[in-house]
């Protein structure tokens, strides 16, 4: 009963954990301390089908660094190497299964205890279940993410089809990234005639906006990395010495990590920022929206330019047209008076 109560007491606090490496983390503590064992590790495939070590208890980190030195390794390997001794004849493990399919293991080395073998792995299996229910929701929410990123490019995208001002839209693009990828800064900065870059369209920016700054290739400001770069440029700012050096808005004290990309070309246009007040790291997924977006605006621009010179054009014919036509209606009606 006390087992009971205490993996009642578990259940909960899984429910509770607020990313899955604290689910992974918890699970494997917990699971050492109900079987009172000495040593736990939690395996799980990744996305490739290699196995790795997700999360332990009382293993020392030398252990670790050697469990996966070649990406074949057996899952029999890699418990042996992290629990190290009584993994042989002192171990219990159970594996993770979602929809059918294993998908890790969760080991404990046992202790002292007068635990049967049969409520070990039960045990196990019940926190088990517990894990793979929070893998589940995480995966679940990683396609849910994948959806709204991906919707987010179109909804862009049709905004931009529709609307011939692309600078109007600066705010409301910017709004929608911050929104979708749950950002606290998004700037768009674009090129001033007189060379420097200033903040066209955002949301986050306190009053004053960034001052106007230079942002040439080959200068320190990370915006700047990224004219030199065909893919988005990630970027930490966490260390105060690499904040000092760096020009633009690396300096703000509020921006420690970011994401840029140029928005082609740089030396007509601009580029487009993403920056956190916190520490993060971007994922392949968010690199790939910000590029994408970038794309778009690229070609919006290039087709309000476009537009506008056809439109210039057309004005430089009609008033070429009205002095022509204003010049020959002098002589057109001397002539048809003299006729």
């Amino acid at each position: 009963m006390r087992r009971l109560r205490k993996l009642t007491h578990v259940s909960r606090m899984l429910t509770h954990a607020t990313s899955l490496d604290q689910v992974l983390s918890l699970t494997v503590t917990e699971a050492a301390l109900l079987l009172e064992g000495s040593r736990a590790a939690l395996l799980l495939y990744d996305p490739s089908g290699c196995l790795q070590v997700r999360a332990t208890h009382a293993v020392t980190g030398a252990v670790l660094r050697s469990e996966l030195e070649t990406p074949d390794t057996s899952l029999e390997q890699i418990l042996r190497a992290v629990l190290g001794e009584g993994f042989e004849s002192n171990a219990v493990a159970v594996p993770l299964i979602v929809s059918g399919k294993v998908t890790g293991a969760l080991a404990v080395i046992r202790g002292e205890s007068a635990i049967s073998e049969e409520e070990e792995e039960w045990l196990l299996s019940a926190l088990a279940d517990q894990t793979m229910v929070a893998i589940e929701k995480e995966r679940l929410d990683e396609i849910q993410g994948r959806a709204e990123q991906q919707a987010l490019i179109a909804r862009v995208g049709h905004r931009l089809l529709q609307r011939h001002d692309v600078q109007g839209l600066f705010d409301e693009i910017s709004s929608s990234v911050s929104a979708t990828l749950g950002i606290d800064l998004v700037g768009i900065f674009g090129r001033q005639p007189e060379g420097t870059f200033a903040l066209l369209g955002g949301v986050g920016w306190s009053t004053p906006h960034p001052a106007p700054t230079t942002m040439e290739h080959g200068r320190t400001s990370w915006e700047s990395h990224a004219f030199g770069s065909n893919n988005p440029v990630a970027f930490g700012a966490t260390d105060a010495d690499d904040r000092a050096s760096s020009e633009a808005f690396l300096r703000d004290p509020r921006v420690t990590s970011g994401l840029v990309v140029a928005i082609e070309p740089p030396s007509k246009y601009g580029v487009l920022g993403v920056y956190s007040r916190t520490p993060r790291e971007f994922s392949h997924e968010e690199r790939d929206v910000l590029a994408s977006l970038a794309t778009l605006l690229s070609s919006a621009l290039e087709r309000e330019a476009a537009e506008t010179q056809l439109r210039a054009a057309a004005e430089m014919r009609d008033d070429l047209l009205a002095i022509v036509s204003h010049d020959l209606r002098g002589p057109l009606f001397a002539i048809i008076s003299a006729a």
